[in-house]
């Protein structure tokens, strides 16, 4: 999975660099791989008998290859939306996103009273299904633009166009980042 965030994470920023794409339409796309192959991953999974054991292995790695697209496109959408905002965005949405890890023991007892395999495709059918809402969700509702209320804030009144704010901000992080990498955060704060 990490060798897939990071060449994803790479293809992504190519494609938006060379203009192929919107920064929407590739937090939208690889977002929507990520869930959407999970989910057909996890529905496989579900019919592996318990004699093909490394088929399931193997779905299983596959289906985490297929996740590292998400990083591509829900985890770095916080920072196209409000980059300086972004850890609090993240902080709500991960707080929301704990929710179904907790629901979910329960869930599979109440659909497992046999522990069957029938009674387990419907865990990973349940499974699937909430993966392929969280797809359509995001990408009905997901947004790659700096929003308008992050750049009403005071602190930005300096700027004067939100795509210049975007870009100068992601250039000094970087550049403050790599001339002095151990007080980039206090460099980036600074400066405002």
């Amino acid at each position: 999975m990490t060798v897939m965030c990071i060449a994803v994470g790479h293809l992504a920023d190519t494609i938006r660099e060379r203009g192929h794409l919107t920064t929407k339409t590739v937090r939208r796309s690889t977002q929507m791989f990520a869930s959407l192959s999970t989910s057909v991953t996890l529905s496989f999974v579900g019919h592996v008998t318990c004699e093909s054991r490394g088929v399931a292995f193997v779905l299983l790695c596959l289906m985490g290859m297929c996740i590292g697209f998400n990083r591509a496109g829900f985890m770095v959408n916080h920072l196209d939306l409000a980059p300086r905002l972004s850890g609090i965005l993240f902080s709500i949405s991960a707080t929301f996103g704990t929710v179904p890890w907790m629901v979910a023991p329960f869930v599979a007892e109440a659909l497992m009273p046999n522990r069957s395999q029938a009674e387990w495709r419907n865990v990973f059918y349940v499974c699937s299904s909430v993966s392929v809402f969280g797809a359509v969700l995001f990408g009905i509702l997901a947004d790659g633009d700096l929003q308008e209320w992050f750049t009403s804030k005071k602190v930005f009144e300096d700027y004067g166009d939100r795509h210049e704010l975007a870009g100068s901000v992601g250039r000094r992080v970087r550049n403050n980042f790599f001339s002095n990498p151990d007080e980039n955060t206090v460099l980036v704060e600074s400066e405002t």
